[in-house]
């Protein structure tokens, strides 16, 4: 399995993660970000596609639901900045809405933020979205129909080891073609993961899943999707 994403590449090189909602970023690449913000030459931009909404969170402190996009984006800006992350882009798409936005609207502005970016390498979700949530599978689909029209060089998708998928998601998924060591950026990683407060009222699972995983391996895991 490979350690590197970048390999090949020519500096200066820029990465752009494209997920769905705030927290994910941390979730899924934290610490891959962190370690590329430590490199002079490699430019991380993060485009998050809503700003949450729908979670449900604030009803665990008594706080309208109608605050939740207000307080995600400042959680998102806030995590970015721990991660190093050069520029943080948050959209406005509807919370659990991204399926019933026209897909042709939708990858015309991932072309154009990749484009503009100057993105070589795109990171997202896997088509079954890790956790099979259906933004996350539409932001996959979207993300990699862009990445390729937009002449981006390498996609690489979410994943994990296929036998924990199985056991913790009870699904399989993509298998892992790239292993990142993020043991140095350990810390940084749980530190933008803990700015998405609003997040952790709602369980503590999702903790236990990021910081248990990263424990055992030390590592994010990515499979290449293409394509030079």
């Amino acid at each position: 399995m490979e350690k590197e994403l970048l390999a090949g590449l020519g500096r200066p090189v820029t990465v752009m993660t494209v997920f769905p909602h705030p927290d994910d970023e941390s979730f899924a690449a934290g610490g891959t970000l962190a370690l590329f913000a430590r490199e002079s030459e490699v430019r991380c931009v993060s485009l998050c596609l809503t700003k949450g909404g729908k979670s449900g969170a604030l009803k665990k402190v008594g706080l309208p639901e109608s605050r939740e996009p207000e307080i995600r984006e400042r959680e998102y800006l806030a995590s970015t900045a721990i991660l190093g992350v050069d520029q943080a882009l948050l959209w406005d798409y509807e919370d659990q809405g991204l399926p019933t936005v026209p897909e042709p609207e939708l990858r015309g502005r991932l072309v154009k933020a990749m484009q503009e970016a100057g993105a070589e390498v795109v990171i997202t979700y896997g088509p079954d979205g890790v956790t099979g949530h259906e933004d996350h599978v539409t932001c996959s689909r979207v993300t990699a129909a862009a990445a390729r029209q937009a002449g981006v060089k390498r996609l690489y998708l979410v994943s994990a080891p296929v036998w924990l998928g199985r056991i913790m998601l009870r699904k399989k998924l993509l298998p892992p073609t790239h292993a990142i060591d993020i043991r140095s950026v350990y810390p940084v990683k749980m530190l933008a993961l803990k700015a998405h407060a609003s997040q952790m009222l709602i369980s503590r699972t999702p903790m236990i899943w990021v910081g248990g995983v990263m424990r055992m391996f030390g590592a994010e895991f990515f499979h290449r999707a293409g394509f030079d």
